[in-house]
């Protein structure tokens, strides 16, 4: 049975920007970067060494982005902080998504699922975003060019469906990892296997399944990456849980002891179309 939580209205259960603040500026006093990930989604199979720490923050806008639960339409820009730590040996904990969102109203659609939830009455909509618990395992391949790795996580519901911006229910998630390495090229594939709690059906889940690949080119060994992704899910599809295609450019160059990195992204769900831009930094200590 997924779990929910209830908020009070306007309760906004986000990291307080000052945390977001503090964690950039950890970041930039950290030592060298090492096995960046951003600006991709597609998850990697290469692990940090233990007693590693990374921190990454990052801000994305996605323009004209539509959320049928809700029945809002408009543009969303959203702050995320992530922290993984080396734990042992090919073994990572990574705590995902912890952060803020606002969405600038452009339509309502009243006929939607939870458009009597709303609980707001300005033109814009603000919350926490939801917050991914997550370990990454080594499978194979520690020293070998192709490596393998097993991650399992669990997403959280922070942000609440009183915004328009939420879901409320708790999804399991799980992915094979497999990667390879050859000079300066590398290539990630992802395929990933998620069980959503359903927002409008209480007792009830929508299997889906997921793939990403990710191709990167790294011209200047640990100074500059770019890459392009592609990731599809598929499986039951449900108000809250719609299926997904997504494709992504960017890259990364490092400045100083820190990566920066920006991308660009076009989302497909539920026949309507979005772009959205995204920058970030992380540093690995």
């Amino acid at each position: 049975m997924p779990f929910r939580r209830r908020g009070r209205p306007g309760h906004t259960r986000a990291l307080p920007a000052a945390a977001l603040v503090s964690l950039t500026a950890l970041a930039a006093h950290a030592g060298p970067a090492a096995a960046q990930e951003r600006p991709f989604t597609t998850a990697r199979p290469w692990t940090l060494a233990p007693g590693a720490v990374r921190v990454e923050t990052g801000a994305r806008m996605a323009f004209d982005r539509e959320i049928p639960l809700s029945g809002l339409t408009g543009d969303l820009f959203e702050l995320r902080a992530t922290a993984i730590v080396g734990i042992a040996s090919g073994v990572e904990g990574r705590i995902e998504g912890a952060g803020w969102q606002r969405m600038a109203v452009e339509s309502r659609d009243p006929s939607a699922p939870f458009a009597d939830k709303l609980d707001f009455d300005d033109a814009s909509t603000s919350d926490a975003t939801d917050v991914t618990l997550a370990a990454r395992l080594r499978l194979a391949g520690a020293d070998a060019p192709l490596t393998t790795a097993l991650q399992i996580g669990v997403r959280l519901p922070n942000a609440g469906n009183e915004s328009g911006l939420g879901r409320d229910v708790t999804d399991a998630l799980a992915s094979l990892l497999a990667g390879w390495r050859s000079g300066p090229l590398s290539a990630a594939a992802e395929a990933g296997f998620a069980i959503l709690g359903s927002p409008t059906q209480r007792a009830a889940q929508n299997d889906q399944g997921r793939l990403g690949l990710l191709i990167e080119v790294e011209p200047e060994a640990e100074r500059l990456a770019v890459g392009a992704e592609v990731r599809r899910s598929f499986g039951d599809e449900a108000p809250g849980n719609e299926l997904e295609t997504e494709l992504a450019v960017g890259g990364r160059v490092r400045l100083g002891g820190l990566w920066a990195d920006l991308a660009y992204r076009r989302r497909w769900a539920d026949g309507q179309g979005s772009n959205s831009v995204e920058v970030g930094l992380s540093h690995t200590f």
